[in-house]
């Protein structure tokens, strides 16, 4: 029979203390990570209990194991263990019941494996000899040995969970992701504590792995840690640097070229590490007002702008009902001149809003060109002597000109809102709604590009008849 010492159960997993870390939530991108303070030093690993039965319950005396049956200690036996004196299997049929009880009641049988022992071993060495006594006796052991059993099973889930846990801790304690390991090592460790004792002769062996895990992984992160404090002031220099350089940028007036500087200065500052801690917010505060003036600035400057579109906008409708007026006249060479000086007027006014700018544009042209297309149609319809057709093909070179002007003008007033979209889209912040102002230049790019050389062959066909009509003038 094995002795009562050789069953002791796990003793120390649950009472060492590992290497553990308290994560902190970061509130600011320079604290990514959970930082120690600057006393902050874990605490050495405590030695696990080895003292024989400690962390198990011991073996029950008499009195116990009658109490837990439901019997009355003898009378004068105060102070004394009566579980030396041999005891008949009657005797101890309720003791073998409570421990049952106790052993379906149990959550953590493994712990009652003592109790279970030393109790066969009572009934072994039970006493009496009368008929019916022996087979009591023996019924009382396979009892108890269904009992131990069933404990032995849950020992050995008890292992199967505790060699998972340490298989888990291992590979987890050269991981460099700190925050999540650190997270999952301590919920290991928890996890550890809820699991009862395991067979004696893999205790020790299972706790040191899982505790060396942890110690191996903390210390590891513990060291990081100084690798990071060690570098902060450095971190700290360049940022103070990047400060300097958004602040000098706030004031520029090069709207394009001091947003692009601004945001490599912001993609450089998400690559400097973390900085001290009294010192982060102050320095992101610092940054972060520098860009947000130019930006201000930029936005009330793009505000202004559209103002004077506005503006321009309602002086070129002006011009517009001008010609709708001048494209009914009869009076065809004072309209022309007229036509001239709307032209010239149209040519000064800065440019509307993109969205207007196309359609106020076709109108003004569509009116002029009805006026000269009357005045063509009605000169081709009358007989001219000599003077009167060089006159008309005077007239008729001087709207061919104005026409190639007009052309000529409209190609490079769509390259300029080319390069004006292109501005716009190098110039587009990323956020709710950018990236359909995006598609929505580049459509614009696209339809005006596409016109382009179709207006090109209309100039080059006007600038060939004009010099067609200046030969036979000649």
């Amino acid at each position: 029979m094995t002795e009562l010492q050789d069953h002791q159960a796990d003793t120390h997993e649950n009472d060492g203390v590992l290497l553990e870390e308290t994560s902190r939530d970061a509130s600011h991108p320079d604290d990514a990570l959970p930082a120690a303070g600057p006393h902050e030093e874990p605490l050495p690993p405590i030695e696990p209990d080895t003292e024989q039965g400690a962390g198990h319950e011991a073996e029950p005396v008499a009195g116990e194991l009658a109490a837990a049956a439901g019997e009355e200690r003898p009378a004068g036996d105060q102070g004394h263990d009566s579980a030396a004196a041999p005891m008949t299997a009657q005797q101890l049929a309720g003791r073998v019941e409570a421990v049952e009880r106790q052993v379906e009641e149990s959550t953590d049988r493994a712990r009652l494996l003592s109790r279970v022992q030393a109790l066969r071993k009572r009934v072994e060495e039970a006493v009496g000899e009368a008929t019916g006594e022996a087979e009591e006796k023996q019924a009382l052991a396979a009892r108890l040995e269904r009992l131990e059993g069933l404990v032995n099973e849950h020992l050995a889930e008890n292992l199967r969970r505790k060699e998972a846990l340490a298989l888990q801790a291992a590979e987890l304690s050269l991981s460099t992701e700190w925050k999540s390991a650190s997270e999952a090592i301590k919920a290991l460790q928890a996890e550890w504590k809820t699991v009862g004792p395991v067979p004696q002769e893999r205790s020790q062996e299972l706790w040191q792995s899982f505790r060396k895990a942890g110690n191996v992984f903390f210390e590891r992160l513990q060291e990081h840690r100084k690798e990071q404090l060690q570098g902060q002031d450095e971190n700290l220099r360049r940022k103070e640097e990047l400060c300097t350089k958004a602040e000098e940028l706030s004031a520029s007036t090069d709207w394009k070229g001091a947003a692009e500087a601004i945001k490599a200065l912001q993609a450089e500052w998400r690559a400097v590490g973390p900085v001290p801690r009294e010192h982060a917010e102050p320095i992101w505060k610092r940054f972060r007002k520098a860009a947000d003036v130019f930006f201000q600035r930029r936005k009330e400057h793009s505000d202004g702008l559209r103002k004077d579109q506005e503006e321009n906008l309602q002086r070129k409708e002006v011009l517009v009902a001008r010609a709708v007026e001048y494209s009914q006249s009869t009076q065809w060479k004072a309209t022309v001149q007229a036509i001239k000086e709307l032209q010239a007027e149209w040519r000064t006014i800065g440019p509307a809003p993109g969205n207007k700018a196309e359609g106020v544009w076709r109108r003004f042209r569509a009116a002029i060109d009805l006026f000269f297309e009357r005045q063509a149609a009605y000169f081709a319809g009358r007989n001219q002597d000599v003077e009167k057709r060089q006159d008309q093909m005077l007239d008729a070179l001087e709207r061919k000109r104005e026409q190639a002007n007009r052309v000529r003008e409209s190609i490079e007033r769509d390259q300029e809102n080319i390069k004006r979209w292109q501005g716009s889209i190098a110039e587009i912040q990323p956020g709710e709604g950018s990236e359909e102002i995006r598609a929505s230049l580049d459509a614009k790019i696209s339809d005006v590009e596409g016109k382009i050389p179709a207006k090109q062959q209309r100039l080059d066909e006007l600038e060939a008849t004009i010099q067609e009509i200046a030969a036979k003038l000649k």
